[in-house]
C-alpha cells in the first residue's frame, strides 16, 4: 500500500524484491541499484538480477 507514502530515493544493497500483482507475488534478487518512491509509484533501477 503506497497511499500517502513521502517522496523517497534511496539506494539498494544486495538482496530480494517481492512485486505483487493482481496474479500474484514474484521474487527477485538485486545486486544493488536505486529505488524511487513517487505520487503511488515505485522505480527500481537494479546493477543487476542475480537467478
Amino acid at each position: 500500500m503506497l497511499d500517502l507514502h513521502a517522496p523517497l530515493i534511496s539506494t539498494l544493497e544486495k538482496g530480494s524484491i517481492r512485486i505483487t500483482t493482481n496474479m500474484g507475488q514474484e521474487f527477485f534478487t538485486v545486486d544493488g541499484g536505486v529505488v524511487e518512491v513517487l505520487n503511488n509509484k515505485i522505480i527500481v533501477l537494479a546493477e543487476s538480477v542475480i537467478e
